[in-house]
């Protein structure tokens, strides 16, 4: 989210240049010094500028967590290391430092109206309608932990190195003599006539002697193997079994509430709308307005309201606003107007429609859900003791069959099931709730060794026993008889087609025409698609072998390759050759020369990132990052401030 909350300040361009940078130093190193130690030592120095260790493990935890967005599961510590996050977190930084003190030493400045504009035009910030949503600007910041005066800094910096390198690649460009012969090579057409031999033309063979079949089932093997299968015992320790057979006392109830009662506290909330002006003047002409009667929707509509359309402001709480704009909302009486109040977004006038008094939810209103808590609690308390139960039932001697009945659980025996969580016919084995865990498990566990209870994603636990490895092995012909069958007619079908294509192609060299060829071989006549060289399987009958030899040979040629479907081959004549000149397709062109214009421009930056770091100097604590807990943030005392710095 941090990401897409900064995208709208940095174009394209620089974010690549910037990435470029970073990739650079991970290459070229930094050196190794130490930096000092402390509750908050400095991971690394930048000329005088130092980044401590409570920074780096932010941006570090921000990282990990959109690494796994992009993984679409958890991200453990191991695997984050092992991605190398690290390096690639304290190299942006390292980069974006440098570059911020190297723009503030060039005296680049940006102004409170460019931030304003960056976070107006910011699309994170937009209601549905495509407008700024201030309350959407509020939530986002609270959800990435961030104060306005943080967030404000981190745009000043941004513009500012952005300035900074569009300086150094501005003007930057690939000359003509470079980019027309690409462009022709790369946008070069060629069209081709095929007849096209289908496998469904074939006639099917019939069934294959007993040792035709047993050849080809010898001769393709590597088609037939099953993978490893290991046979399991396991057993699975639920919470959701044992919150049914739990009471909870009304006593406990009180308790609990009791010991909860400042959760339950809601704080004073407000709905109010708002017009937000230009000027201090603009705004007091506004109020009046509002007093004489007017609706916020029609004065917001004025040429000088910022907010048009987006006069409402929500249900908020004080926390929820900045400052000075929460102390003007929260000073009002219900249906009054405020005087004009000065934020960093221009003047607003604000009237507050409902206001909902602080208070305390009743027992009544919570008792459900304290009730499904205490017994979760419970419950976790009682897993906690069946595992520890069933452990020393093995500890004594028993198997895990025993020692589950012992204690009142059920173990179940898997025949079969691979890497991929499939059993032998290849259906996802079912009843596991925490399937990728289990096969994790299983497949990491020695033969006949009870794995350690492991914790699931359904909050309960189990352990297995892996009683049998089969090793992955050729199938025997036996068990997949019709299959070998099938694959053998398909096979000779294959043949068949190839043998005849082969034979247009050379009758095709020796002069008879593909339309006659086609009619006698029960043939289709294809015409197709202008193809370039990356168009790969642009139609069924075009594969890329096709279209590499269509390339490589002069027109009227002839070229044969399977289809792109691989259920035929097309036998083709190159008929046409399309050059292409600047002026056939402006866009591709265009394309091609802002290509070759980032790529000249990433050289330049790259050997200025060079200069850049022996003018600045540049060191790194490895042996800190190696030893650093990533998981906390050293020397701090909580999060960060919720109000200050520009009053958005």
């Amino acid at each position: 989210m941090l990401d897409s909350i900064r995208q709208g300040v940095s174009s394209w361009v620089i974010k690549i240049l910037l990435g470029l940078l970073i990739l650079s130093f991970a290459v070229w190193g930094i050196g190794d010094i130490f930096l000092g130690a402390g509750a908050n030592p400095s991971v690394a120095k930048v000329g005088d500028q130092e980044i401590t260790a409570a920074d780096f493990v932010r941006n570090y935890q921000r990282d990990v967590q959109r690494l796994a967005a992009r993984a679409g599961r958890n991200v453990t510590p191991d695997e984050a290391r092992e991605f190398g996050q690290v390096r690639q977190t304290i190299s942006r930084m390292v980069i974006q430092t440098m570059l911020g003190e190297t723009a503030r030493g060039y005296g680049l400045s940006i102004s409170d109206d460019l931030i304003r504009e960056a976070v107006f035009e910011n699309e994170a910030f937009h209601d549905v309608t495509g407008r700024f949503d201030q309350n959407r600007f509020l939530q986002t910041l609270g959800q990435n932990g961030l104060s306005e005066e943080e967030f404000v800094n981190s745009i000043r910096v941004d513009l500012a190195r952005d300035q900074l390198l569009s300086s150094i690649s501005v003007g930057t460009f690939a000359p003509g003599p470079l980019v027309e012969p690409i462009f022709k090579h790369r946008q070069e057409e060629r069209v081709a006539e095929m007849a096209v031999i289908d496998l469904a033309t074939i006639d099917a063979p019939g069934t294959p002697d007993e040792p035709a079949l047993v050849r080809f089932y010898e001769e393709n093997e590597a088609r037939y193997i099953a993978p490893e299968y290991r046979a399991v015992t396991y057993v699975w320790i639920a919470p959701d079994a044992l919150v049914d057979e739990i009471e909870v006392t009304q006593d406990e109830l009180e308790r609990m509430y009791e010991a909860r009662l400042d959760s339950f506290f809601t704080a004073e909330q407000r709905d109010a709308e708002q017009v937000i002006l230009e000027s201090e003047d603009a705004a007091i002409s506004a109020r009046e307005r509002l007093v004489a009667g007017e609706s916020f929707e029609t004065v917001a509509a004025d040429p000088s309201a910022i907010n048009s359309g987006a006069t409402d402001l929500g249900t908020v709480e004080w926390l929820d606003l900045p400052e000075d704009l929460g102390d003007a909302v929260f000073d009002l009486s219900e249906g009054a107007i405020s005087d004009p109040v000065e934020t960093a977004f221009g003047f607003h006038v604000i009237r507050v429609t409902r206001i909902v008094p602080e208070g305390t939810k009743p027992l009544s209103e919570v008792r459900a859900d304290l009730e499904d808590e205490i017994k979760r609690d419970r419950a976790y308390d009682g897993l906690d003791d069946l595992v520890a139960r069933l452990e020393d039932e093995m500890a004594g001697g028993r198997t895990l069959e025993d020692a589950a009945g012992r204690v009142g659980l059920t173990s179940v025996r898997l025949e079969a099931i691979d890497r991929a969580g499939r059993d032998r016919s290849g259906a996802q084995v079912s009843g596991i709730a925490d399937l990728e865990r289990f096969v994790e498990t299983v497949f990491t566990a020695e033969e006949m060794q009870v794995s350690n209870p492991q914790e699931s994603a359904d909050g309960g636990f189990f352990l297995a026993r892996v009683d049998t490895v089969l090793p992955e092995a050729v199938r025997p012909l036996a068990d997949i008889r019709d299959g070998v069958i099938e694959d053998w007619r398909r096979d000779q079908q294959q043949q068949q087609a190839r043998q005849q294509a082969e034979t247009m192609l050379a009758a095709a060299k020796a002069g008879r025409s593909l339309t006659e060829l086609a009619g006698d071989n029960g043939a289709r006549l294809v015409t197709s698609a202008p193809l370039t060289r990356s168009s790969g399987q642009s139609q069924a009958e075009v594969s890329s072998a096709l279209v590499t030899q269509l390339f490589d040979v002069r027109l009227g040629d002839y070229v044969m390759a399977p289809t792109a479907t691989g259920d035929g081959f097309a036998v083709a004549r190159l008929d046409e050759i399309k050059e292409a000149t600047p002026e056939s397709d402006g866009v591709a062109l265009a394309q091609l020369r802002d290509v070759l214009n980032s790529s000249m421009a990433q050289d330049i930056l790259a050997q200025y990132q060079i200069a850049l770091q022996e003018e600045v100097g540049v060191s790194v604590n490895e042996t800190l990052l190696d030893t650093i807990d990533l998981n906390v943030l050293p020397g701090t005392g909580g999060g960060a401030p919720r109000h200050g710095g520009m009053g958005f």
